[in-house]
């Protein structure tokens, strides 16, 4: 099994679904994004494989959250991580994302109303 965050709590951001899946679905990547912050927040001191595999994931759950909410401006100023990012970046970076997409998700909500 492929985790997103194996430190000392071992997690898989990505269902199964997202893995096999051309496209994941908007509450499919929220989900893995709330996920992966929980993981990463509560982890004492990842382990530099841990990093690039956090890195990587983050990668992947960027552009999956920029193909879902394409109109999000805010999404597509968040910029890839590189390799070197340490896990405070990553954190940042996954919380901006987050809030954005909860945003996008409230704001879509209103608009349905």
């Amino acid at each position: 099994m492929r985790t997103v965050w194996n430190v000392t709590t071992t997690l898989d951001a990505f269902p199964w679904r997202m893995r096999h899946a051309a496209v994941p679905t908007k509450d499919e990547v929220v989900h893995a994004i709330h996920r992966m912050l929980d993981a990463l927040t509560s982890a004492r001191e990842p382990q530099n494989r841990s990093l690039n595999e956090g890195v990587s994931s983050f990668n992947t759950l960027l552009q999956q959250a920029k193909e879902e909410f394409r109109g999000s401006d805010t999404l597509r100023l968040i910029e890839p991580l590189g390799r070197d990012a340490s896990a405070a970046l990553i954190a940042v970076r996954l919380s901006m994302v987050k809030r954005t997409v909860d945003a996008e998700l409230a704001r879509s909500t209103e608009d349905a109303s």
